[in-house]
């Protein structure tokens, strides 16, 4: 396990997925390993050192800024003598540990004795993730329930002396998935990998921490709902037709549109920063334009979605994967119009109809479109895309579904999605243009700009305004990040 050393908690992979331990597993660390003191070991940040068989072992954990790693040694022969995760992926195999020959179904041996306690990933062929005692017992895989689990060690803080024998364990349970994701991008562009957490409460939005150096995203549960608009909806486009629809897996979809500087952080530039609009466009909190369907997922294996769902590694997409091991990615069609929605059947997400096709006071409430574009509302001079979450958030907490860009989804672009009921669609099999959905800031675009095109429901066949070939660009389109139901 691995103690935090800003929050005296204990942390375990099992079963190929991090969480807390259980009182149990944490029970039979403690006795099987006979650890007996936890020290502040300056810069390097807590240190566990065990006595007996395993009297020169010892763990060493980065305070917050270090850059030290997690390192174990022992003194001893055998297959494993230093291993450490440095500031880099290169040796980041396995839960804290660098594997050698010696290591099999990715737990460690020393001699002939399995490393207490620890349970890793699998990676580089390992297929199996399992932990175990001192006494060289093998561990049970997969044994947690579901939920989040936690556990908090009473260090005593400071004291150097701390035996496992004074130790008090605090043991908290919380049914169900997190709440929000949360994604620290401030390591930049160079990174090896970016920290996750995760998070029961919503951002600050008094600070813009939450709109620059961190990407969150917030839990959308599965359900069914209407797409598509009635015939008697104020503004109705052509491609509209309702049916019924069922998400049936859960997915995190983000709070906000991916602003300038996240974009920034991950691929090291600014293609809002560009072109005609570059000098009244640019802003780190509002949303990225000028980006591409093959920018965002690569013009290689990135295309061929709905066949697979795997992206170029130089794209957007490929690199945020890496570097968080969640699979990102734009959202479907469906999941973006239900998440939309969220549980309103209304043409705006507040819950209320458009009472005027173009300048209409009830859309100026839930976002910036092309005739609120001088309210003032985030601070940006007037006349362009604003900050994102300037604007009232629909009931799952999301912000700018209606205006600021049109946000690319993952689906080609077809003009009749029929009547049938579906699960989980996908979007056409092949197509010309991906679809983009929400409308935009942009008056000059059509009727995107406008009210009507701001819409829960509104599609279109315009493909200067509504649909994008998957390499063009506009100062009207822009993204939101999901986490698919994969993970």
């Amino acid at each position: 396990y691995v103690l935090a050393p800003t929050h005296d908690a204990a942390h375990v992979q099992w079963g190929g997925a991090w969480r807390m331990p259980t009182y149990q597993e944490l029970s039979a660390l403690i006795s099987n390993c006979d650890w007996s003191w936890i020290t502040r070991n300056g810069v390097n940040g807590y240190a566990v050192r065990g006595r007996g068989v395993y009297s020169s072992n010892s763990i060493f954990l980065p305070c917050a800024g270090g850059g030290y790693g997690t390192s174990f040694r022992h003194a001893g022969s055998g297959g494993l003598y230093w291993s450490s995760v440095p500031n880099s992926d290169s040796n980041f195999l396995a839960c804290g540990l660098r594997l050698d020959s010696d290591c099999r179904y990715n737990t460690a041996f020393i001699g002939s004795r399995r490393l207490c306690g620890f349970s890793v990933r699998p990676v580089q062929g390992f297929t199996k993730a399992t932990a175990a005692t001192s006494s060289g017992m093998q561990g049970r895989t997969g044994m947690a329930k579901a939920g989040t689990h936690s556990k908090t060690l009473n260090a005593a803080k400071e004291q150097p002396n701390f035996h496992a024998s004074n130790s008090s364990a605090k043991r908290t349970a919380k049914r169900g998935a997190a709440q929000y994701i949360v994604i620290d991008l401030s390591r930049g562009a160079n990174a090896a990998r970016y920290p996750v957490r995760f998070s029961s409460e919503g951002p600050d939005l008094v600070s813009d921490t939450c709109r620059t150096t961190e990407l969150w995203l917030r839990l959308i549960p599965p359900g069914p709902f209407t797409m598509g608009s009635p015939e008697t909806e104020l503004g109705r486009g052509c491609y509209e037709a309702q049916h019924s629809v069922t998400i049936s897996k859960r997915f995190y979809l983000g709070v906000f549109e991916v602003t300038q500087k996240q974009y920034e952080l991950v691929m090291g530039s600014n293609p809002s920063g560009t072109g005609y609009f570059a000098a009244t466009c640019t802003g780190d909190t509002r949303p990225v334009a000028c980006v591409s369907y093959d920018a965002l997922r690569g013009s290689n294996i990135g295309a061929n979605w709905p066949s697979d769902g795997q992206v170029d590694a130089d794209s957007f997409f490929g690199k945020l994967r890496a570097r968080t091991s969640l699979r990102l990615d734009l959202p479907t069609e469906a999941m973006w119009e239900y998440a939309c929605r969220a549980g309103t059947t209304t043409a705006l997400n507040n819950g209320k109809d458009l009472t005027d096709t173009m300048e209409c006071a009830e859309m100026a409430e839930v976002g910036r479109y092309g005739y609120n574009i001088f309210d003032g509302k985030g601070g940006y001079s007037p006349g362009y895309t604003t900050k994102v979450g300037s604007y009232t958030p629909n009931a799952w907490g999301l912000y700018d579904m209606h205006g600021n860009v049109g946000e690319l989804c993952l689906d080609w672009w077809q003009d009749n999605l029929g009547t049938e009921a579906v699960t989980d669609p996908k979007g056409a099999t092949s197509g010309h243009c991906r679809i983009v959905r929400g409308g935009c800031w942009s008056r000059s675009n059509g009727s995107s700009g406008h009210a009507s095109g701001c819409r829960s429901a509104a599609r279109s066949n315009d493909c200067n305004s509504r649909l994008t070939g998957p390499d063009q660009t506009s100062y009207d389109w822009g993204f939101r990040v999901s986490v698919l139901p994969a993970n």
